[in-house]
């Protein structure tokens, strides 16, 4: 019984001594964001089967994405809009690291990183919750808000294919040059 109250004792100090193990309100602001993020765009998903969703939500949630994420993502949406046909852009969902939607998607923890926040996010497939996350989208939390900064690929083999910015710096760098437009008169 003395071992065992000596172990709790032990352990409340180490949780009240350590600030980062205890609650973080913006945490769990983030983790709530996350998630309603991934309801919302999940559920679009599956119901958009004749268009791009990440195109969709880049357009009706433009205010959850940073500038600079927003300006690379539309850059490669139009460029593969040049190119039909062939595969000059992405080729994947970038926010949910695969080609198909999963059942739902679940925000297992968020860690503070100092300036940003990052998310685990699982998949659920044929009614099965991945052990390991699939997307670890980054966060900021800017002007009273939360904005996706990049999305991580925890399971990515090669280190070009770990998160979504280094994929879009990558595909612009493969790609042929887009046709110079043409004045109107």
């Amino acid at each position: 019984m003395r071992v065992f109250l000596l172990m709790i004792a032990i352990f409340v100090s180490f949780v009240f001594a350590h600030p980062a193990l205890a609650d973080d309100p913006k945490a769990k602001s983030c983790k709530q964001y996350v998630q309603e993020f991934y309801d919302w765009y999940a559920k679009r998903c599956r119901a958009e089967k004749k268009s791009e969703p990440s195109m969709d939500a880049l357009a009706n949630k433009k205010f959850s994405f940073s500038k600079q994420l927003q300006i690379q993502l539309k850059e490669d949406f139009d460029a593969a809009k040049h190119f039909p046909g062939e595969i000059v852009g992405l080729d994947f969902d970038p926010f949910l690291n695969a080609q198909d939607v999963g059942e739902k998607y679940t925000v297992e923890k968020v860690k503070n990183t100092g300036a940003n926040y990052y998310a685990d996010v699982a998949g659920t497939w044929n009614g099965k919750k991945n052990s390991k996350p699939e997307i670890e989208p980054e966060l900021s939390y800017e002007e009273g808000h939360w904005v996706f900064v990049n999305f991580y690929y925890p399971n990515a083999d090669i280190a070009v294919n770990r998160d979504l910015l280094s994929v879009l710096k990558q595909l612009k760098k493969d790609r042929p040059a887009l046709p110079a437009k043409k004045n109107k008169r």
